[in-house]
């Protein structure tokens, strides 16, 4: 429905409960093609002399001989049967020319004033009549809701997982509860029936546009079309952005969530259309990634801006290590392509926790926000937890020891009076889960390994009536959460070897908070080591500018009284081109080496490696200046050593060190960023090998 019948104030005539479908039943023939006619009629047009303007419009514009039959369907529409009189459907390029021809006749007809007030869509090839006829309440149901336009629009916030800002809006078609249909897959059901998508879902399209309008969205807006709405917009007089525009929005702020309702043959086509989608400045989503067109390989080609994941991929990932490894491996791929990966239906904290540590960027679910009728944002509580799970993924990525409530997942939790016979149920229903922990008053008591239950239960069925603590594990692994990983998974290997796989219980004074399988330690070790490997420079042993930024920024954002350190080496190039590429290689490593001795000796020190030259220092305010003398008479030491100058020689080597120091440096910037302005200003003044100069 065109934007511009709503915003001319157009109004649609009452619409009885039989509408005209049984009219239509009357022309429709095996390959009839359905044209939906909107318009703003002249002043005093009956229905019937709306009918006779759209058939002679496209009487006269069809290229080949055709039964031309229309029908008043109520308001400003008028239905048109085009029947060629082969037998066979209109060609597809004959539908074009005669939709234009038709759009250009009936332009020519209607009020100059209201030019815009006119919208012809083509509803493809119609099923046989006795397909229609079978569903004609459902057809009826389906014309009274869109000429009333009885849909309604929910919207559910995308939030952003690193910040806990709102990114956007998807735009969410609530179908009228009343009638039969209730619920929008049985809207499309009937649509599709009928070969009507195409209508259902420019309307859809249209209500979203006007809704966020009239809500005053600020966010991006998400939007959804598939491939048959997609091939309506390409033949339309109107493009996208044209509709978007006149209701007051930008293309910029639009995303295009392409969904894959019927099966898409012409995936050339459809990539086409969003590339001029893109040409327009809408931005794309694909969604449900890994399921029909929606393969890694075309979302290879297409380059859309979002990945979208569904509800199926993030159930209960936190205890599915192949959704996991399935979720990481699309995250990867989709970051390497320029693309941003949208978690949807999170349900729970757990899933939460897991899409966040894998380093989705953006997550969607009824946890997060219900769709709501308005731009309400995310409470207060969820921000704060998305914070937490954020702070705790930076941890590990930053290479520093995370605590083991970090892995902790919620398990089953029964008291010891509970049947065995209940603690086989709740196994049977989470086949992800391997333990149950027993508690009383929220303390552990015991523990229920999976594979050890279901050995008692074939060695002996009749136990299912007795309590849980009768057949309970009472040797337990309980750590707090605050504990390290890597110590617990160091006591964890210390086990004997029966026990070893046991899940550890997690508790926070003393209340179970979850449980920690051995797996998900393994994991978590794996990949710190992953990390850290992945960003420690080969030559000096030190981490890149990824991890010290981390550790820097959390550092600078609390405040720390420390002192940044910046030395650079100077006279790299002469040196490679006097003594070889080996000579500076030996110099870097020795320097890194001596920086490796230094953070291992002091615990308030973190050295990087940010650059080819350049190395950075954090550490306690007091100890700078030391520390600064230090690395310089160690570093002449190391230049000499490399060029071969004798411990006695008065000539100078061609390497020296250039040293700033910016005291107090969390107290000036809060980030390593503004930090660096001003070790960079200093630098920029030319300090000279040796002196240690705190920044203005």
């Amino acid at each position: 429905m065109a934007a511009s019948d709503r915003q001319a104030g157009t109004t649609h005539a009452e619409v009885s409960p039989h509408l005209p479908w049984a009219r239509l039943l009357t022309a429709l023939n095996e390959g009839s093609t359905l044209f939906l006619v909107q318009a703003a009629w002249p002043p005093g047009c009956t229905p019937d002399a709306a009918e006779e303007l759209a058939r002679v419009a496209f009487a006269s514009a069809l290229p080949e001989p055709a039964t031309v039959v229309s029908v008043s369907l109520g308001g400003t529409a008028v239905g048109v049967i085009v029947t060629p009189e082969n037998g066979h459907p209109l060609h597809p390029m004959h539908v074009h020319v005669a939709l234009s021809a038709a759009r250009q006749a009936l332009a020519e007809r209607l009020p100059a004033e209201q030019p815009n007030d006119l919208s012809v869509i083509p509803l493809s090839v119609v099923g046989t009549d006795g397909i229609v006829r079978e569903r004609l309440d459902d057809l009826n149901e389906l014309l009274e809701t869109l000429l009333q336009r009885k849909l309604g629009v929910n919207f559910q916030p995308i939030v952003n997982l690193g910040s806990g800002d709102v990114y956007g809006y998807e735009a969410l078609i609530r179908a009228p509860q009343a009638g039969r249909l209730k619920r929008m897959g049985n809207y499309y059901r009937a649509a599709d029936h009928a070969r009507v998508v195409s209508w259902l879902d420019m309307a859809c399209l249209e209500e979203c546009l006007q809704e966020a309008s009239r809500a005053g969205v600020r966010e991006h807006l998400f939007v959804n079309l598939d491939a048959e709405g997609m091939a309506f917009i390409e033949e339309a007089a109107q493009s996208l952005s044209e509709r978007v525009e006149q209701v007051g929005l930008s293309p910029g702020k639009i995303v295009v969530e392409i969904t894959e309702r019927q099966s898409v043959t012409d995936f050339p086509r459809l990539a086409g259309q969003i590339a001029g989608l893109r040409r327009q400045g809408f931005k794309i989503a694909i969604d449900d990634a890994g399921e029909g067109y929606s393969t890694l390989a075309s979302i290879a080609d297409v380059r859309p801006e979002f990945v979208k994941v569904g509800r199926p991929l993030v159930r209960s990932i936190e205890n599915n290590g192949g959704r996991r490894a399935l979720l990481e491996a699309i995250n990867g791929f989709a970051t390497r392509v320029g693309a941003s990966v949208i978690a949807e239906g999170i349900e729970t904290s757990d899933e939460l926790a897991t899409v966040i540590e894998i380093g989705v960027a953006f997550g969607q679910g009824y946890l997060l926000s219900k769709p709501k009728d308005s731009f309400r944002g995310l409470r207060r509580d969820i921000r704060d937890v998305i914070a937490a799970h954020g702070e705790r993924r930076r941890a590990r990525v930053g290479g520093r020891q995370s605590s083991i409530g970090a892995v902790a997942r919620q398990g089953i939790m029964l008291p010891p009076d509970a049947p065995v016979e209940l603690a086989q149920q709740k196994l049977g229903r989470n086949p992800d889960l391997d333990s149950i922990v027993v508690v009383q008053e929220g303390c552990p008591v015991g523990l229920i390994m999976r594979h050890r239950l279901g050995l008692r239960l074939a060695a002996s069925p009749d136990i299912g009536t007795l309590p849980v603590s009768a057949v309970m594990e009472r040797h337990l692994r309980v750590v707090e959460a605050d504990r390290p990983i890597q110590e617990v998974a160091h006591q964890v290997a210390l086990r004997e070897s029966e026990r070893r796989q046991d899940d550890v219980i997690v508790v926070r004074a003393g209340q179970v908070v979850g449980v920690a399988p051995w797996h998900a330690l393994l994991e978590a070790m794996v990949s710190r080591d992953h990390v850290q490997r992945q960003h420690t420079n080969p030559l000096s042993g030190l981490p890149d500018r990824v991890l010290f930024e981390q550790e820097a920024n959390r550092r600078l954002s609390e405040g720390d009284g420390c002192a940044l350190v910046a030395a650079q080496i100077v006279g790299m190039a002469a040196l490679n081109r006097h003594r070889g590429l080996a000579a500076g290689d030996d110099l870097i490593r020795l320097l890194g080496g001596w920086l490796g001795d230094l953070v291992c000796r002091d615990a308030s020190a973190h050295a990087g490696h940010l650059s080819g030259c350049g190395f950075r220092v954090l550490l306690a305010n007091d100890a700078a200046p030391a520390v600064c003398e230090a690395m310089h008479r160690a570093f002449g030491v190391f230049a000499r050593q490399v060029e071969g100058l004798p411990a006695g020689s008065s000539q100078a080597p061609l390497c020296s060190l250039r040293l700033v120091c910016l005291r107090d440096a969390g107290r000036r910037a809060r980030t390593l960023d503004a930090a660096e302005r001003l070790l960079q200003t200093a630098l920029a003044k030319g300090a000279e090998a040796g002196h240690h100069a705190a920044a203005a």
